[in-house]
């Protein structure tokens, strides 16, 4: 499956700090440890580009914003 999502999100914090977030795959990390039964990078680092796999867990339902 192909294709792209996009939301606007407000978030109260710090550009910087938001950054550091949204701006590398550490919100994966996160995501993973709560909703996601796996992980992959499939290629790249993190960086603009990077592909991803996502498998979430079982009976979870959600949408995941990747910036």
């Amino acid at each position: 499956m192909f294709g792209s999502l996009s939301e606007e999100v407000e978030v109260k914090v710090p550009v910087e700090k938001a950054w550091d977030l949204y701006g590398s795959i550490k919100l994966g990390d996160i995501a993973a440890k709560h909703i996601l039964e796996r992980l992959d990078v499939i290629e790249g680092d993190g960086g603009v580009g990077t592909i991803i796999k996502l498998t979430f867990k079982p009976g979870t339902c959600y949408i995941f914003f990747l910036f």
